[in-house]
């Protein structure tokens, strides 16, 4: 896989997440929650963004630590948690997690900077 490649699917990464998060929030900024969270019980929430949590901090270790990966599953593997902490805001209005998507962010701007590199 060539640098330019890479960087169309960089680009199309931060699409993708951008309208995903417009499509939920879309969803979900007339009628509130979409997923009751008191009906799931108590613990869902610690659970979920617990998940989230360590998702995040796996995916940055992992994304670029692991250089010998495909570059494209390195950053799949940064998409993942993303997707989990935009649900998480948008589908249980819990703004706990959203720390994570800078995080995520930056993170994939290193990976982008170390494919540029090698």
């Amino acid at each position: 896989m060539n640098k330019k490649q890479f960087t169309i699917l960089f680009i199309l990464e931060y699409v993708v997440l951008f309208l995903s998060a417009g499509l939920l929030y879309r969803l979900t900024h007339r009628i509130g929650p979409v997923i009751d969270v008191a009906a799931l019980g108590s613990q869902f929430p610690y659970i979920y963004g617990l998940v989230c949590a360590v998702s995040t901090v796996l995916g940055v270790y992992l994304a670029l630590s692991r250089r010998s990966w495909n570059p494209v599953l390195r950053l799949s593997v940064l998409s993942s948690p993303a997707i989990l902490v935009l649900m998480d805001w948008l589908l249980f209005q819990d703004s706990n997690m959203i720390y994570c998507l800078p995080l995520l962010a930056v993170a994939s701007f290193m990976l982008l900077k170390n494919v540029y590199d090698n």
